[in-house]
Protein backbone atom coordinates (compact mmCIF):
# COMPACT_ATOMS: atom_id res chain seq x y z
CA UNK A 1 0.00 0.00 0.00
CA UNK A 2 1.52 3.27 -1.15
CA UNK A 3 0.48 6.64 0.85
CA UNK A 4 1.50 10.39 -0.59
CA UNK A 5 1.63 13.32 2.20
CA UNK A 6 1.24 15.95 0.53
CA UNK A 7 3.19 18.44 3.20
CA UNK A 8 2.47 22.55 2.75
CA UNK A 9 3.64 25.00 5.11
CA UNK A 10 0.89 27.00 6.92
CA UNK A 11 -0.11 30.14 9.13
CA UNK A 12 -2.82 30.31 11.98
CA UNK A 13 -5.26 32.43 9.13
CA UNK A 14 -4.51 29.41 6.36
CA UNK A 15 -7.57 27.28 5.50
CA UNK A 16 -5.85 24.14 6.42
CA UNK A 17 -5.47 25.16 10.05
CA UNK A 18 -9.03 23.87 9.92
CA UNK A 19 -8.02 20.20 7.89
CA UNK A 20 -9.09 16.67 9.92
CA UNK A 21 -8.18 13.03 9.21
CA UNK A 22 -4.36 14.82 8.29
CA UNK A 23 -0.54 15.09 10.23
CA UNK A 24 1.10 18.10 11.18
CA UNK A 25 4.16 18.71 12.29
CA UNK A 26 5.69 21.83 14.11
CA UNK A 27 9.17 22.84 12.78
CA UNK A 28 12.44 25.03 14.14
CA UNK A 29 12.44 27.65 12.17
CA UNK A 30 15.91 29.11 12.73
CA UNK A 31 17.35 24.72 11.87
CA UNK A 32 13.87 23.74 10.04
CA UNK A 33 13.93 20.46 11.99
CA UNK A 34 10.81 18.85 12.93
CA UNK A 35 10.52 19.34 16.13
CA UNK A 36 6.83 17.53 17.09
CA UNK A 37 4.73 15.61 14.71
CA UNK A 38 0.62 14.53 15.20
CA UNK A 39 -2.27 13.91 14.12
CA UNK A 40 -5.99 15.31 13.74
CA UNK A 41 -8.33 12.98 12.96
CA UNK A 42 -11.75 13.59 15.02
CA UNK A 43 -10.40 17.76 15.35
CA UNK A 44 -8.48 19.91 13.74
CA UNK A 45 -5.43 21.25 13.65
CA UNK A 46 -6.61 24.18 15.26
CA UNK A 47 -8.34 22.34 17.78
CA UNK A 48 -5.31 20.38 18.69
CA UNK A 49 -3.18 23.38 18.64
CA UNK A 50 -4.67 24.81 21.23
CA UNK A 51 -5.67 21.55 23.02
CA UNK A 52 -5.35 21.48 26.66
CA UNK A 53 -3.14 18.05 26.07
CA UNK A 54 -0.43 20.20 24.29
CA UNK A 55 0.05 22.37 27.28
CA UNK A 56 3.21 20.20 28.09
CA UNK A 57 4.56 20.37 24.72
CA UNK A 58 4.06 23.66 24.29
CA UNK A 59 6.20 24.42 27.52
CA UNK A 60 9.19 22.65 25.58
CA UNK A 61 8.68 24.67 22.51
CA UNK A 62 10.62 27.46 20.84
CA UNK A 63 8.16 30.60 20.88
CA UNK A 64 8.27 30.92 17.53
CA UNK A 65 7.50 28.11 15.10
CA UNK A 66 6.58 26.88 11.63
CA UNK A 67 3.86 24.63 11.21
CA UNK A 68 2.98 22.00 8.44
CA UNK A 69 -0.02 20.38 7.69
CA UNK A 70 0.46 16.77 6.05
CA UNK A 71 -2.42 15.44 3.64
CA UNK A 72 -2.56 12.19 3.02
CA UNK A 73 -3.37 10.79 -0.23
CA UNK A 74 -3.90 6.83 -0.38
CA UNK A 75 -4.36 4.33 -3.23
CA UNK A 76 -8.21 3.99 -4.37
CA UNK A 77 -8.84 0.10 -2.85
CA UNK A 78 -7.45 1.70 0.38
CA UNK A 79 -9.93 2.37 3.06
CA UNK A 80 -8.67 5.52 5.12
CA UNK A 81 -9.16 5.24 8.50
CA UNK A 82 -8.19 7.15 12.06
CA UNK A 83 -5.79 3.68 12.28
CA UNK A 84 -4.50 4.20 8.91
CA UNK A 85 -3.58 7.68 10.30
CA UNK A 86 -2.26 6.48 13.17
CA UNK A 87 0.22 4.22 11.35
CA UNK A 88 1.79 6.39 9.32
CA UNK A 89 2.33 9.39 12.28
CA UNK A 90 4.21 6.51 14.48
CA UNK A 91 6.52 5.31 11.13
CA UNK A 92 7.38 8.86 10.82
CA UNK A 93 7.86 9.42 14.77
CA UNK A 94 9.66 6.31 14.58
CA UNK A 95 12.05 7.24 11.21
CA UNK A 96 12.62 11.07 12.53
CA UNK A 97 12.53 10.98 15.85
CA UNK A 98 11.26 14.31 16.72
CA UNK A 99 12.89 16.25 19.33
CA UNK A 100 9.32 16.64 21.60
CA UNK A 101 7.40 13.01 20.63
CA UNK A 102 7.57 10.87 23.16
CA UNK A 103 5.95 7.68 21.60
CA UNK A 104 7.03 5.48 19.12
CA UNK A 105 10.01 6.76 18.87
CA UNK A 106 12.19 3.43 20.24
CA UNK A 107 8.88 1.04 19.41
CA UNK A 108 5.48 0.94 17.31
CA UNK A 109 3.27 -1.68 15.80
CA UNK A 110 4.31 -2.00 11.98
CA UNK A 111 1.61 -2.19 9.17
CA UNK A 112 4.00 -4.71 7.09
CA UNK A 113 4.26 -3.23 3.20
CA UNK A 114 2.94 0.12 3.80
CA UNK A 115 5.13 2.92 1.81
CA UNK A 116 4.92 6.49 2.73
CA UNK A 117 6.10 9.18 0.50
CA UNK A 118 6.70 12.48 1.75
CA UNK A 119 5.82 15.54 -0.80
CA UNK A 120 5.78 19.71 -1.01
CA UNK A 121 7.44 21.74 1.68
CA UNK A 122 8.60 18.23 3.85
CA UNK A 123 12.15 19.07 5.27
CA UNK A 124 14.07 16.04 6.28
CA UNK A 125 16.04 14.83 3.13
CA UNK A 126 14.52 11.20 3.26
CA UNK A 127 11.43 11.15 1.42
CA UNK A 128 10.33 7.84 1.54
CA UNK A 129 9.39 4.89 4.30
CA UNK A 130 8.66 1.89 3.96
CA UNK A 131 6.87 -0.45 7.08
CA UNK A 132 9.12 -3.59 6.64
CA UNK A 133 7.66 -4.60 10.06
CA UNK A 134 10.47 -5.94 12.27
CA UNK A 135 12.54 -3.81 10.10
CA UNK A 136 12.38 -0.77 8.64
CA UNK A 137 14.61 -0.19 4.98
CA UNK A 138 15.15 3.12 3.22
CA UNK A 139 13.49 2.90 -0.17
Amino acid sequence: MKVIIKWKNIGETSRLFGARRCLYAYLSPSTRRILYIDKADRASVRKRYYARDKRKVWKRMPRRLLLLVGLPLVEDEVKFSWQLLHDIESLLIYEVKPFLNTMSKKSRIPRPGMKVLCQGNWPVDRKAFMDGGWFNRKL
